[in-house]
């Protein structure tokens, strides 16, 4: 391609960009008004492609808003061909002319596979830099099945020859991702409680983004969210389960299938209870193994990557971040005003602890739920480390307090429990009373197991400020997410942060 033809196609993509990103699910600037899209890096990875074959780009488009604010990176890897690859449905067309289209490359199993293959072989390209990081790892079949894992929250995941797990990340930044980096970490650790890092696609530089990573597929592993989903529909609640299937805000779930089933059909009122009474019993237990699972990560995370005392400074600086955080939440989201007060007060108790009982900060998930940890056949396993998408990479790769990440599966408990209801006037009648006494059993059994592996429990009485506080923040969290995404659900963590309080004010 000539350099003015260059420049035009640049343009013309823009311009589609400009059209086509806010209407993807992982496009993280929904609530600011989008000026236009400017393509930064056009990065091909298959510049030696079979006759006929669709050229592959990865493409670096950078969002400006109207607002004044920062601007935002995205990764878009794009396909080139003269026709749609039959796998592609048009959702997948960014763009279009008389002779050639431009789609989504996760779309066209015969790029997909390339990418992998680059990664096997180590390869380097201009500007892109493929890395085995398993041995003996295997280039995928020529032509391999593909299968996107449906709508995900910020990335982009696809199974490739049923055995690899392609993770694109989206929105981009300076220097590794937190997932590469703790999934590093654990790799070397040796843990069993995540899947095998294969590989990773990153810039040339040190502080170069990371574009994406290469996993073992865990076949047949449904999420916690599911699991907790089916049995929650077991449960005999006054007037049944009224939740749609899927994953929810905060507490995520997987999307690919591999999920629960739903409640009991059929048989006597007894035989259901029966039945109910077995499942809690096993989902006891697997909440106790969880927490274990759970702690074994948080131990392998400080013995490779350190730990230090949280500290009083370390104290004061949680409770002003939180602070802050709810200010911000506090401007979208006025139907929080009535909790202000006292969310003010449990984060400013925070600062008020004694440094001792407060433990010590080390590298944590970041972004813990029962979305994001997989039942694989030998046990919990834990993915998507790289946090809250919404926080920038330098708060999502600092060290923090183990208690953060049992806060987050705490509410993702509490989520599940509300989420099944349906409706927030359930919450205070028999069917909320039947369901709340599950997330207490289920927490208290993630609790027990997280003790007894790690020996450090994080309800204690010295410890109890921060873990509410901890479970708080999320909740402002989910409530600010929930508004700007799917404001019908932003009851439930609305009224969670009743519960946590002590009060069902403003409803």
């Amino acid at each position: 391609m000539t350099a003015p033809a260059r420049v035009t196609w640049s343009a013309r993509l823009a311009a589609s960009l400009t059209v086509w990103l806010p209407t993807q699910r992982w496009f993280a600037g929904k609530g600011r008004p989008l000026r236009h899209v400017g393509v930064e890096h056009c990065l091909p990875f298959r510049e030696a492609r079979p006759p006929g074959g669709p050229e592959g780009v990865i493409v670096v488009a950078r969002a400006h808003f109207a607002d004044g604010g920062p601007p935002e990176d995205y990764q878009v890897p794009l396909g080139v061909s003269s026709r749609l690859p039959a796998a592609a449905g048009t959702l997948a067309v960014v763009a279009r002319d008389r002779d050639t289209v431009v789609y989504d490359a996760l779309a066209d199993p015969e790029l997909t596979s390339c990418l992998v293959g680059l990664i096997a072989r180590g390869t380097r390209t201009d500007g892109l830099r493929f890395r085995a990081e398993s041995p003996g790892m295997r280039p995928p079949h020529p032509v391999p099945s593909s299968r996107p894992l449906g709508v995900e929250q910020s990335n982009s995941s696809v199974v490739v020859d049923g055995r690899y797990l392609l993770k694109v990340f989206r929105r981009l930044g300076p220097g590794s991702n937190p997932d590469l980096e703790l999934h590093r970490m654990l790799h070397v650790a040796g843990s069993a409680h995540v899947p095998r890092l294969l590989g990773s696609i990153e810039g040339p530089a040190a502080d170069g983004p990371t574009y994406a990573t290469l996993q073992e597929y865990a076949e047949d592993a449904p999420s916690g969210w599911d699991l907790a989903l089916r049995d929650l529909r077991r449960l005999p609640l006054p007037g049944g389960a009224a939740a749609p299937a899927g994953g929810a805000g905060g507490s995520g779930g997987r999307t690919d299938g591999a999920g629960a089933t739903g409640g009991t059909r059929g048989g006597t009122a007894a035989s259901a209870a029966e039945a109910a009474s077995t499942a809690e019993a096993a989902g006891v237990g697997e909440a106790w193994r969880l927490g274990e699972a759970v702690a074994a990560v948080h131990r392998e995370l400080a013995a490779v990557g350190g730990s230090r005392p949280l500290g009083r400074p370390g104290l004061a600086r949680l409770a002003g971040a939180m602070t802050n955080r709810l200010d911000l939440a506090l401007e979208a989201v006025p139907r929080l005003a009535p909790y202000e007060k006292a969310l003010r007060e449990a984060f400013a108790a925070v600062a008020g602890m004694e440094p001792e009982a407060a433990g010590r900060v080390q590298r944590v998930h970041g972004d813990l739920h029962l979305g994001q940890v997989l039942r694989a056949p030998d046990g919990w396993l834990l993915i998507d480390f790289e946090g809250e998408p919404a926080r920038p990479l330098t708060e999502r790769r600092a060290m923090a307090s183990p208690v953060r990440d049992v806060a987050g599966m705490l509410r993702s408990f509490s989520y599940a429990a509300y989420h099944v209801l349906g409706a927030a006037d359930r919450v205070p009648g028999p069917a909320g009373a039947v369901a709340e006494a599950w997330a207490r059993r289920m927490q208290g059994a993630f609790c027990d197991g997280y003790a007894a592996a790690s020996r450090v429990d994080p309800r204690s009485r010295a410890r109890a400020p921060l873990l509410a506080a901890y479970q708080l923040d999320k909740a402002v969290y989910e409530v600010l997410y929930e508004t700007r995404n799917r404001p019908d659900w932003a009851w439930n963590p609305l009224r969670a942060i009743g519960r946590l309080l002590g009060t069902d004010s403003g409803w």
